[in-house]
């Protein structure tokens, strides 16, 4: 298992981060890895909602799939995720701010089959690149709607 933690200041009123980053249709929008993310049905988010995942963490796609298993409006959201060789876990927490909304992303995910034999080297690329790649994009979009 790896876990990785990055953080940014965005911006924008926590309610406007909050209702953008709970709709995981968005995730395709700033996760680079994130191919799609469609909605099962069409409740708006909250605890027990469900997607279809298509992810490209490594060199071919992955299916999988997203469920909300925490939901607190504004300040917290916790996903569960399961790909093809992988499982986790995410966090997002959210803290107002005199500069916006500081955004906390914490992600702990368990890798299988021949990529478990790349495990740190991911878990590495996830702390140092994609993590805070990822929120400099949300960061990027949610700035430029203002």
């Amino acid at each position: 298992m790896f876990s990785s933690t990055s953080e940014i200041t965005i911006a924008r009123p926590i309610d406007d981060v909050f209702a953008y980053i709970s709709h995981l249709e968005n995730d395709s929008l700033w996760c680079p890895e994130v191919k799609s993310a469609t909605p099962l049905d069409e409740s708006p988010p909250g605890v027990g909602k469900k997607y279809d995942l298509v992810a490209r963490p490594i060199p071919m796609d992955q299916h999988g799939g997203y469920e909300i298993v925490e939901f607190e409006p504004p300040s917290h959201m916790k996903i569960r995720l399961w790909q093809d060789t992988s499982k986790g876990e995410t966090w997002y927490r959210l803290e107002e701010t005199e500069a916006g909304t500081r955004l906390i992303y914490k992600t702990e995910v368990n890798v299988g089959g021949i990529g478990k034999w790349f495990e740190p080297m991911i878990g590495w690329m996830t702390t140092r690149s994609r993590g805070p790649r990822m929120l400099r994009n949300l960061k990027k979009i949610l700035e430029a709607e203002t």
